[in-house]
């Protein structure tokens, strides 16, 4: 009976050996295209940026990350274009449909002036209190002041500013408002923590 046993093993493994390695390659590729499809940042955790400037450095970005929990935003994604290019319209037209956060010019925010709630979130005081903006900072409810154009800034290390006023401004169709857009979606504010790093500098 041994002996039979063992004869009926060897001849098992003869003819099914190739199921053993075929399976270890199988379980490996699982895990290489799970592993990183499971660490991938969710919507949640990305911050799109458009900024009516032109660019020098993106490394304040790397500083802002660098403050953050990692677990609530991991990735920065900015675009750029200067105010009266060829380029900036086409580029805000896109941005204003698809950014988190806005930082702009005082003409740009104007043009909106008689429309600003159906592009723009309202300046609440739950967006005053998460960002930890002054009344003087909010500009007709929907903008937040970042420079006057008399005044330096921090950021023109990192990009050049037109001679403007610029506001910052929180698109309506950014997931990452927090209860500014509605309760049910109050842990998702990254975008309101972002605007108050970029506020307060890096």
């Amino acid at each position: 009976m041994q002996t039979l046993n063992k004869s009926l093993v060897k001849n098992t493994f003869a003819h099914t050996w190739f199921i053993y390695p075929l399976s270890a390659t199988v379980l490996a590729l699982i895990w290489l295209f799970a592993f990183p499809a499971f660490h991938q940042p969710s919507a949640h955790q990305k911050i799109n940026v458009f900024f009516a400037t032109d660019i020098k450095s993106e490394e304040f970005t790397k500083s802002i990350l660098a403050k953050y929990d990692k677990e609530k935003l991991r990735v920065i994604t900015p675009s750029y274009a200067y105010p009266g290019t060829n380029a900036y319209y086409q580029k805000f037209q896109i941005a204003i449909n698809t950014a988190d956060v806005l930082v702009i010019t005082k003409s740009t925010f104007e043009v909106y002036k008689q429309d600003y709630g159906t592009f723009f979130v309202p300046i609440t005081s739950y967006v005053q209190e998460k960002i930890g903006l002054q009344e003087d900072q909010i500009i007709d409810g929907h903008g937040i002041l970042l420079k006057k154009s008399d005044e330096t800034n921090y950021l023109e290390q990192y990009m050049s500013f037109k001679e403007e006023d610029y506001y910052v401004v929180l698109s309506v169709t950014s997931a990452n408002m927090g209860a500014a857009m509605k309760e049910d979606n109050a842990p998702y504010d990254n975008a309101l923590t972002f605007v108050h790093y970029l506020l307060v500098g890096v």
